[in-house]
């Protein structure tokens, strides 16, 4: 493991984001059978985005969830056990990758439960909290040896995450940003996310999201609230800061992203004017299976980041 300085946050975010680099590799989107709908939309002043799947290639579709299919069950448990030893701990036992990984899918469903009796509609956690009850767990039982801290929670959570979901640059996603920002659009996130997704943006951009052209006070990340999408406690925030700082109103607002459940279903139900990204096979979420889905429609559908602003009326940001 990379020896981190504990009491520097800042070396350590330098050490956390060259472990994404060191795993990036070129990523191609999957064309879909989607065609793009370029409806033109005027008087849009705000434009709004999902990250992963819409501006990060996404190899798994989305950030990487908890999953307990047959299928996936024994790659993830050694790429659970695989983060765990990269990032320096000893692991012994019998069937260790699997209990580890059975630990994973425990906590994750115990804060889910614990969030949800709180109240809130559906929850999310964040994933250091989850690694380091795992971690405990383990040396309890006698299967982990090893400096459990801070720093390694971490990077074993970051390590695992690279592991099942390779990410890259949407493409268009720079030039997009640059033309929104020239435009004078505020620019904001709402996401599923976790520690490690505002690192991704330096790791594969360069820049910050403040830096590309996202206002500080429209970032609304689900690890740092405790809620996810598809909750309309997602959107509301952002939506009351472009209404009380810019004086933007819902209905100015496009959200776009690339699942119709989780963006185009919860967005337009706060009121924003919405854009379907079906650029991309491994990401699209038509979510044909849930009843409430079928029949909702997005506002215009976009194939590349870059049909976006060709919708848009140049003037209506100002």
């Amino acid at each position: 493991m990379k020896q981190v300085p504990s009491y520097n946050v800042f070396v350590f975010r330098d050490v956390l984001i060259s472990i994404i680099r060191e795993e990036l590799s070129p990523l191609e989107p999957i064309s879909t059978d989607l065609r793009p709908t370029l409806t033109p939309m005027t008087g849009i002043r705000a434009c709004l985005f999902d990250i992963y799947g819409t501006l990060f290639i996404s190899a798994s579709g989305d950030i990487s969830q908890a999953s307990d299919t047959d299928g996936d069950k024994p790659w993830r448990a050694m790429a659970a056990a695989e983060a765990l030893i990269k990032s320096g701990f000893l692991l012994s036992g019998d069937k260790t990758p699997e209990r580890v990984f059975e630990l994973y899918l425990e906590e994750i469903l115990r804060e889910h439960n614990m969030r949800r009796l709180a109240g809130i509609d559906v929850p999310e956690v964040d994933i250091r909290r989850i690694w380091e009850r795992v971690i405990d767990r383990l040396k309890e039982e006698g299967r982990l040896k090893g400096t459990a801290d801070e720093a390694s929670f971490s990077i074993v959570a970051l390590r695992y995450e690279l592991s099942t979901n390779k990410i890259w640059p949407m493409p268009g996603a720079l030039d997009l940003f640059d033309i929104l920002t020239r435009r004078t659009m505020p620019m904001g996130l709402v996401s599923n996310a976790q520690f490690y997704t505002p690192l991704s943006f330096k790791a594969l951009f360069g820049s910050d999201e403040t830096d590309l052209g996202f206002a500080s006070e429209l970032l609304f990340y689900s690890y740092e609230h405790h809620v996810a999408k598809p909750s309309a406690n997602m959107f509301r925030p952002v939506l009351e800061r472009l209404e009380t700082v810019y004086h933007i109103r819902p209905e100015e607002v496009v959200y776009v992203g690339n699942d119709i459940r989780n963006d185009i279903l919860a967005a337009s139900q706060c009121g924003c004017k919405t854009i379907l990204f079906a650029g991309d096979k491994r990401s699209l979420r038509l979510r044909r299976e849930v009843p409430e889905c079928r029949t909702i429609r997005p506002d215009a559908v976009v194939t590349q980041l870059m049909q976006i602003p060709l919708m848009f009326d140049e003037g209506a940001s100002t």
